[in-house]
Protein backbone atom coordinates (compact mmCIF):
# COMPACT_ATOMS: atom_id res chain seq x y z
CA UNK A 1 0.00 0.00 0.00
CA UNK A 2 3.02 2.39 0.42
CA UNK A 3 4.84 1.64 -2.21
CA UNK A 4 1.71 2.43 -4.01
CA UNK A 5 1.26 5.59 -2.51
CA UNK A 6 4.84 6.56 -3.41
CA UNK A 7 4.01 5.92 -7.03
CA UNK A 8 0.83 8.08 -7.14
CA UNK A 9 2.64 10.70 -5.37
CA UNK A 10 5.59 10.34 -7.78
CA UNK A 11 3.09 10.30 -10.64
CA UNK A 12 1.37 13.61 -9.95
CA UNK A 13 4.86 15.35 -9.41
CA UNK A 14 5.94 14.72 -12.52
CA UNK A 15 2.38 15.90 -14.42
CA UNK A 16 3.10 18.99 -12.30
CA UNK A 17 6.75 19.43 -13.13
CA UNK A 18 5.17 18.73 -17.15
CA UNK A 19 2.94 21.27 -16.78
CA UNK A 20 5.52 23.83 -15.56
CA UNK A 21 7.98 22.61 -17.82
CA UNK A 22 5.05 23.53 -20.82
CA UNK A 23 2.84 26.03 -19.68
CA UNK A 24 5.94 28.95 -18.24
CA UNK A 25 7.93 30.51 -19.76
CA UNK A 26 11.21 29.07 -19.67
CA UNK A 27 12.96 31.97 -18.59
CA UNK A 28 11.46 31.24 -14.87
CA UNK A 29 13.31 30.18 -12.32
CA UNK A 30 12.08 26.63 -11.49
CA UNK A 31 12.68 25.18 -7.88
CA UNK A 32 13.33 22.06 -8.73
CA UNK A 33 12.78 19.99 -5.59
CA UNK A 34 9.27 19.84 -4.04
CA UNK A 35 8.74 22.50 -1.71
CA UNK A 36 7.18 20.92 1.41
CA UNK A 37 7.84 21.70 5.56
CA UNK A 38 7.03 25.29 5.12
CA UNK A 39 3.73 25.36 7.59
CA UNK A 40 4.68 28.74 9.76
CA UNK A 41 5.60 32.54 9.26
CA UNK A 42 9.32 31.17 10.38
CA UNK A 43 9.65 28.11 7.64
CA UNK A 44 8.50 29.98 5.05
CA UNK A 45 9.97 29.32 1.69
CA UNK A 46 11.96 31.88 0.50
CA UNK A 47 11.63 32.68 -3.22
CA UNK A 48 13.75 35.77 -3.43
CA UNK A 49 13.21 38.73 -5.87
CA UNK A 50 9.81 37.54 -7.39
CA UNK A 51 11.07 37.67 -11.23
CA UNK A 52 10.97 34.07 -13.08
CA UNK A 53 10.05 32.57 -9.53
CA UNK A 54 8.39 29.38 -9.05
CA UNK A 55 7.88 25.87 -7.68
CA UNK A 56 6.16 22.95 -7.04
CA UNK A 57 4.16 22.25 -3.53
CA UNK A 58 3.36 19.68 -1.76
CA UNK A 59 0.59 20.28 1.61
CA UNK A 60 0.54 16.73 3.45
CA UNK A 61 -2.82 15.81 4.99
CA UNK A 62 -2.85 17.17 8.75
CA UNK A 63 -1.72 20.32 7.49
CA UNK A 64 -3.62 22.96 6.89
CA UNK A 65 -1.31 26.07 5.72
CA UNK A 66 2.00 26.70 3.60
CA UNK A 67 3.87 29.71 3.42
CA UNK A 68 6.54 31.03 0.98
CA UNK A 69 8.16 34.12 1.14
CA UNK A 70 8.96 36.88 -1.75
CA UNK A 71 10.71 40.50 -2.26
CA UNK A 72 9.47 43.02 -5.03
CA UNK A 73 10.34 46.67 -6.01
CA UNK A 74 9.03 50.11 -5.67
CA UNK A 75 6.14 50.39 -8.57
CA UNK A 76 5.50 46.78 -9.22
CA UNK A 77 2.15 45.62 -9.47
CA UNK A 78 2.48 41.81 -8.83
CA UNK A 79 0.26 38.69 -8.09
CA UNK A 80 1.13 35.54 -6.07
CA UNK A 81 -1.07 32.83 -8.09
CA UNK A 82 -0.96 28.89 -7.48
CA UNK A 83 -2.94 26.16 -9.46
CA UNK A 84 -5.99 24.94 -8.22
CA UNK A 85 -8.09 21.78 -8.79
CA UNK A 86 -11.66 20.94 -8.41
CA UNK A 87 -11.26 18.84 -5.55
CA UNK A 88 -9.61 22.05 -3.74
CA UNK A 89 -12.63 23.53 -2.80
CA UNK A 90 -12.45 26.27 -0.35
CA UNK A 91 -8.56 27.01 -0.96
CA UNK A 92 -7.30 30.17 -0.51
CA UNK A 93 -4.51 32.32 -0.85
CA UNK A 94 -3.35 35.49 1.20
CA UNK A 95 -0.48 37.85 1.05
CA UNK A 96 0.93 39.58 3.99
CA UNK A 97 3.60 42.63 4.44
CA UNK A 98 6.62 41.52 6.75
CA UNK A 99 4.75 43.03 9.30
CA UNK A 100 1.97 40.33 8.84
CA UNK A 101 -0.74 42.63 7.87
CA UNK A 102 -2.95 41.60 5.95
CA UNK A 103 -2.73 42.88 1.98
CA UNK A 104 -5.18 41.04 0.34
CA UNK A 105 -6.66 37.34 0.20
CA UNK A 106 -8.94 35.41 -2.54
CA UNK A 107 -10.55 31.96 -2.48
CA UNK A 108 -12.35 32.39 -6.25
CA UNK A 109 -10.31 30.31 -8.48
CA UNK A 110 -10.20 31.71 -12.34
CA UNK A 111 -9.16 30.53 -15.54
CA UNK A 112 -8.42 32.46 -18.00
CA UNK A 113 -5.72 29.47 -19.88
CA UNK A 114 -5.85 26.17 -19.64
CA UNK A 115 -5.54 26.21 -15.89
CA UNK A 116 -7.40 27.25 -13.33
CA UNK A 117 -5.54 29.26 -10.34
CA UNK A 118 -6.43 31.37 -7.50
CA UNK A 119 -4.58 34.37 -7.20
CA UNK A 120 -3.67 37.44 -4.61
CA UNK A 121 -2.06 40.72 -5.30
CA UNK A 122 0.50 43.34 -3.90
CA UNK A 123 1.47 46.78 -4.58
CA UNK A 124 5.19 47.05 -2.98
CA UNK A 125 6.01 50.74 -1.55
CA UNK A 126 10.02 50.33 -1.09
CA UNK A 127 12.66 48.28 -2.53
CA UNK A 128 13.14 44.67 -2.08
CA UNK A 129 9.74 44.89 0.32
CA UNK A 130 9.04 41.53 1.58
CA UNK A 131 5.95 39.66 1.40
CA UNK A 132 4.82 36.40 2.71
CA UNK A 133 2.22 34.53 0.73
CA UNK A 134 0.06 31.54 2.85
CA UNK A 135 -1.87 28.99 0.46
CA UNK A 136 -4.71 27.21 2.92
CA UNK A 137 -6.56 24.22 2.39
CA UNK A 138 -10.14 23.74 1.95
CA UNK A 139 -12.22 21.25 2.07
CA UNK A 140 -9.55 18.43 0.75
CA UNK A 141 -8.09 16.22 2.99
CA UNK A 142 -5.70 13.95 1.61
CA UNK A 143 -2.42 15.41 0.21
CA UNK A 144 -2.24 18.47 -1.63
CA UNK A 145 -0.31 19.34 -4.71
CA UNK A 146 -0.19 22.78 -6.37
CA UNK A 147 2.26 25.21 -7.92
CA UNK A 148 2.91 28.46 -6.85
CA UNK A 149 4.46 31.23 -9.09
CA UNK A 150 4.25 35.37 -9.24
CA UNK A 151 3.44 37.50 -12.52
CA UNK A 152 3.58 41.13 -13.01
CA UNK A 153 -0.11 41.93 -13.26
CA UNK A 154 0.40 45.41 -15.66
CA UNK A 155 0.11 44.70 -19.69
CA UNK A 156 0.16 47.29 -22.14
CA UNK A 157 -1.19 47.50 -25.75
CA UNK A 158 -2.26 50.38 -28.05
CA UNK A 159 -4.91 50.62 -30.43
CA UNK A 160 -6.44 53.18 -33.53
CA UNK A 161 -10.07 54.36 -33.46
CA UNK A 162 -11.58 56.23 -36.31
CA UNK A 163 -13.47 59.15 -35.55
CA UNK A 164 -16.62 59.32 -37.87
CA UNK A 165 -17.70 62.47 -39.40
CA UNK A 166 -15.99 65.08 -41.28
CA UNK A 167 -14.72 68.16 -39.20
CA UNK A 168 -14.97 71.24 -40.87
CA UNK A 169 -13.77 74.75 -40.24
CA UNK A 170 -15.03 77.93 -41.46
CA UNK A 171 -12.20 79.96 -41.71
CA UNK A 172 -10.80 83.15 -39.16
CA UNK A 173 -12.23 85.73 -41.29
CA UNK A 174 -12.27 88.00 -38.55
CA UNK A 175 -8.61 87.62 -38.19
CA UNK A 176 -9.27 86.21 -34.44
CA UNK A 177 -5.44 85.91 -32.99
CA UNK A 178 -6.78 82.70 -31.09
CA UNK A 179 -8.05 81.29 -33.99
CA UNK A 180 -11.25 79.59 -35.15
CA UNK A 181 -13.03 75.76 -34.24
CA UNK A 182 -13.93 73.30 -36.41
CA UNK A 183 -17.43 71.42 -35.76
CA UNK A 184 -16.50 68.98 -32.96
CA UNK A 185 -16.70 64.88 -33.92
CA UNK A 186 -17.95 62.07 -31.10
CA UNK A 187 -16.09 58.69 -30.98
CA UNK A 188 -17.88 56.35 -28.13
CA UNK A 189 -16.00 53.50 -26.84
CA UNK A 190 -18.15 53.16 -23.76
CA UNK A 191 -19.39 49.29 -25.42
CA UNK A 192 -15.97 48.85 -27.13
CA UNK A 193 -15.26 44.75 -26.11
CA UNK A 194 -11.85 44.94 -27.95
CA UNK A 195 -10.64 47.52 -25.14
CA UNK A 196 -9.50 45.57 -21.79
CA UNK A 197 -11.55 46.21 -18.72
CA UNK A 198 -10.44 49.27 -16.69
CA UNK A 199 -7.75 50.14 -19.46
CA UNK A 200 -5.96 53.31 -18.51
CA UNK A 201 -4.21 55.68 -21.32
CA UNK A 202 -0.66 55.90 -21.63
CA UNK A 203 -0.48 58.36 -24.37
CA UNK A 204 -2.70 59.67 -27.45
CA UNK A 205 -2.26 60.80 -31.07
CA UNK A 206 -4.28 61.72 -33.45
CA UNK A 207 -3.82 61.83 -37.32
CA UNK A 208 -6.34 63.33 -39.86
CA UNK A 209 -5.61 64.61 -43.36
CA UNK A 210 -6.65 68.55 -44.02
CA UNK A 211 -8.21 70.12 -47.37
CA UNK A 212 -6.74 72.23 -47.73
CA UNK A 213 -3.49 71.71 -46.00
CA UNK A 214 -2.96 74.98 -43.85
CA UNK A 215 -0.31 76.21 -40.87
CA UNK A 216 -0.97 77.08 -37.54
CA UNK A 217 -3.41 74.32 -36.73
CA UNK A 218 -3.64 72.86 -33.90
CA UNK A 219 -5.62 69.34 -33.18
CA UNK A 220 -8.06 69.21 -29.70
CA UNK A 221 -9.51 66.07 -28.12
CA UNK A 222 -11.42 65.77 -24.89
CA UNK A 223 -12.66 63.26 -22.76
CA UNK A 224 -15.81 63.12 -21.38
CA UNK A 225 -14.15 61.89 -17.86
CA UNK A 226 -12.78 65.11 -17.12
CA UNK A 227 -14.51 67.33 -20.08
CA UNK A 228 -11.44 68.94 -20.38
CA UNK A 229 -9.70 69.92 -23.66
CA UNK A 230 -6.42 69.05 -24.44
CA UNK A 231 -4.25 70.99 -27.00
CA UNK A 232 -1.70 69.48 -29.43
CA UNK A 233 1.64 70.33 -28.21
CA UNK A 234 2.50 70.78 -31.82
CA UNK A 235 1.17 72.95 -34.30
CA UNK A 236 0.41 69.95 -37.59
CA UNK A 237 -2.46 69.87 -39.82
CA UNK A 238 -1.80 66.01 -40.01
CA UNK A 239 -0.89 65.03 -36.32
CA UNK A 240 -1.91 66.24 -32.36
CA UNK A 241 0.51 65.11 -29.42
CA UNK A 242 -0.89 65.52 -25.83
CA UNK A 243 0.51 66.16 -22.33
CA UNK A 244 -1.77 63.24 -21.45
CA UNK A 245 0.12 60.22 -19.32
CA UNK A 246 -1.18 57.60 -16.78
CA UNK A 247 -0.98 59.72 -14.23
CA UNK A 248 -4.19 61.72 -15.78
CA UNK A 249 -5.98 58.51 -15.41
CA UNK A 250 -8.27 58.71 -17.99
CA UNK A 251 -10.06 55.42 -18.98
CA UNK A 252 -9.58 54.36 -22.63
CA UNK A 253 -13.44 53.21 -22.37
CA UNK A 254 -14.97 56.78 -22.42
CA UNK A 255 -16.55 59.21 -25.29
CA UNK A 256 -14.21 61.13 -26.65
CA UNK A 257 -14.08 64.40 -28.60
CA UNK A 258 -11.79 66.20 -31.77
CA UNK A 259 -11.74 69.44 -32.87
CA UNK A 260 -9.35 71.62 -35.03
CA UNK A 261 -8.11 75.27 -34.53
CA UNK A 262 -7.33 76.53 -37.83
CA UNK A 263 -6.00 81.29 -38.21
CA UNK A 264 -6.06 80.68 -41.98
CA UNK A 265 -8.61 83.09 -43.17
CA UNK A 266 -9.86 80.15 -45.98
CA UNK A 267 -12.24 77.01 -45.02
CA UNK A 268 -11.34 73.73 -44.59
CA UNK A 269 -12.28 70.45 -43.51
CA UNK A 270 -10.56 67.11 -41.84
CA UNK A 271 -11.23 63.80 -43.14
CA UNK A 272 -10.09 60.23 -42.22
CA UNK A 273 -9.50 61.45 -37.96
CA UNK A 274 -8.18 58.92 -36.28
CA UNK A 275 -7.06 58.77 -32.35
CA UNK A 276 -4.04 56.08 -31.83
CA UNK A 277 -4.20 54.83 -27.43
CA UNK A 278 -1.49 53.53 -26.17
CA UNK A 279 -2.56 51.62 -22.41
CA UNK A 280 -2.13 49.51 -19.83
CA UNK A 281 -4.31 47.77 -17.88
CA UNK A 282 -4.78 45.28 -14.94
CA UNK A 283 -4.82 41.46 -16.29
CA UNK A 284 -6.66 40.73 -13.20
CA UNK A 285 -9.25 42.99 -13.60
CA UNK A 286 -10.09 40.73 -17.06
CA UNK A 287 -10.52 37.53 -15.37
CA UNK A 288 -14.12 35.69 -14.87
CA UNK A 289 -14.88 33.54 -12.18
CA UNK A 290 -14.12 29.96 -13.09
Amino acid sequence: MLKKKNLIKSAILLIMTFFLLTCIPMNKSYASDPITGNNSFETAYNFGYWKYKYGTAILPAGENEAYFSFTADSGERIMAQSTYRDEYWGMEITIYDEAGQLIDTRNNPVKPGYVPFIYAKCDPIKIRQKFYVKVTRGNYEGDMYFTVSFEDRIRTGHKTFNFPGTATNPGNKNYDPNGVDSNVLTLDLRNDTSIPNKAIVRSVTTSARQTPSQGNVHHWIMCSQTEHWYESKVSSSSSGHYYITVEDNLKVANVWNFKYNAKATAPSKMTNVKMDVKYEYDITDTYVPY
